[in-house]
């Protein structure tokens, strides 16, 4: 190889680099533009109060406890008034929205959903008002002890985030 054949490839090579190095950083520049909104807020719910979220209003309430051996079962009612003209389709999600942390840890039993009025609605048809029956189970290692279980729902709107969760302590397999 001469070195007129060096001085190519060696050229060839550096605009290379130079150019896969300026697609990579404006890429990157867009990617970190598009996430900067990002946000996450924290908020304790209470019982028969509305919280903002979203696509409206959501309100639990009717808590109750019933335990079976080492397992707890945990039973509210849940309402969600949406915003008029709100298009969120958020019913496809609401299974993977609500879950139970025990002593902090995340739970892996899902949760049960019943709609109470029975009319299960698809996500096409449009409405104002989401009632249902939400009841968590979990087994807990001493059912008598003392633990501090939270009903997390979360809120995304975008990029921002919204944790609304409930703290419940039990004691003894009651709630108090």
């Amino acid at each position: 190889m001469n070195n007129y054949e060096k001085t190519l490839v060696i050229t060839v090579l550096v605009v290379l680099i130079i150019s896969i190095g300026s697609i990579g950083y404006r890429q990157y520049v867009k990617a970190n533009e598009k996430f900067t909104d990002y946000e996450l807020k924290k908020e304790e719910i209470q019982l028969n109060h509305n919280h903002e979220i979203s696509v409206g209003k959501l309100k639990i309430s009717n808590l109750d406890a019933h335990t079976v051996s080492n397992e707890i079962t945990i039973d509210m009612d849940m309402t969600i008034l949406k915003n008029k003209g709100s298009k969120d389709e958020f019913e496809k999600n609401l299974d993977g929205a609500f879950i139970l942390l025990v002593d902090d840890l995340y739970d892996t039993s899902g949760g049960k959903y019943e709609l109470k009025n029975s009319k299960y609605k698809t996500a096409s048809v449009t409405y104002d008002k989401y009632e249902a029956r939400l009841s968590f189970s979990t087994n807990l290692d001493n059912i008598k002890g003392k633990h501090k279980l939270k009903v997390v729902y979360l809120d995304r709107n975008g990029h921002k985030l919204k944790k609304l969760y409930l703290p419940i302590r039990v004691d003894g397999g009651k709630i108090v």
